[in-house]
C-alpha cells in the first residue's frame, strides 16, 4: 500500500496497480482510458487488482455484471480492505491465473479489460496467440476489448501480435502506459 498523489495506491515492484477512487475525485492514469465507449451488459476484467477499473465501470454503468480475475488473494485482500472492492455491486470474484481462467470461464462479454501485471511487468503469455484468440471466443460480436500495455521497446510487436487476432482501433497513450482498444474480429 502506497499513495499516488494524494489517493491510496497499490504498490507491487514500485509500480502503481491501482488507485482508491471515488465519485468527484479526479483519476489521474491510464483507468479512464480503459473503459469502453458505452455500457456494456456484462464485463471480464482480467487484473482486478483493487479494483479501479471495476469501480469506475460499475459507477459509470450500474447494472453491468461484472467479472473480475485476480491470481493474488493477497492483492483481493487489501483490495477488499483498503479499496471497498466489497462495494462494488454486481461484481463476481474469481481467483485464478486469468492465463487458465478464460478456458473455463463462461462468456460471452461485451466488453473485456486485459491488464495482467505484476509491477511493471507484462504477465508471460498475456499476448499469446492462443491467449489472445481464447479472448476472442468470450467476445460478443461487436464486443471491444481494452488492453493496457507499458510503453517499452517491445510495444511494436505487441501491437502487431495484438491485430493478429482483433481489430486494433486506436492506441491511447497515457503517461507511460498504452491502452489499446480493439474490437473482435468480425467487426
Amino acid at each position: 500500500m502506497g499513495e499516488r498523489q494524494g489517493q491510496p495506491a497499490l504498490l507491487i515492484g514500485g509500480a502503481v496497480q491501482s488507485v482508491v477512487w471515488r465519485p468527484g475525485l479526479p483519476i489521474d492514469g491510464y483507468w479512464e482510458a480503459m473503459l469502453p465507449p458505452d455500457c456494456p451488459r456484462r464485463a471480464l476484467l482480467l487484473g482486478l487488482g483493487g479494483g479501479t477499473i471495476a469501480t469506475l465501470l460499475a459507477t459509470r454503468c450500474a447494472s453491468v455484471h461484472i467479472v473480475g480475475v485476480e491470481y493474488s488473494t493477497q492483492v483481493l485482500e487489501l483490495a477488499r480492505t483498503s479499496f471497498g472492492l466489497d462495494k462494488i455491486a454486481n461484481l463476481e470474484i474469481v481467483i485464478g491465473d486469468a492465463r487458465q481462467v478464460i478456458y473455463q470461464i463462461a462468456g460471452p462479454f461485451d466488453y473485456i479489460a486485459l491488464d495482467l501485471y505484476v509491477g511493471g511487468t507484462i504477465a508471460t503469455g498475456a499476448l499469446s496467440a492462443p491467449f489472445l484468440r481464447a479472448l476472442a471466443t468470450r467476445l460478443t460480436p461487436g464486443g471491444s476489448v481494452s488492453v493496457n500495455l507499458v510503453r517499452t521497446r517491445r510495444l511494436e510487436r505487441q501491437l502487431q501480435r495484438l491485430a493478429r487476432v482483433f481489430r486494433v482501433l486506436e492506441p491511447v497513450e497515457v503517461n507511460d502506459n498504452v491502452v489499446v482498444r480493439c474490437r473482435d474480429p468480425g467487426r
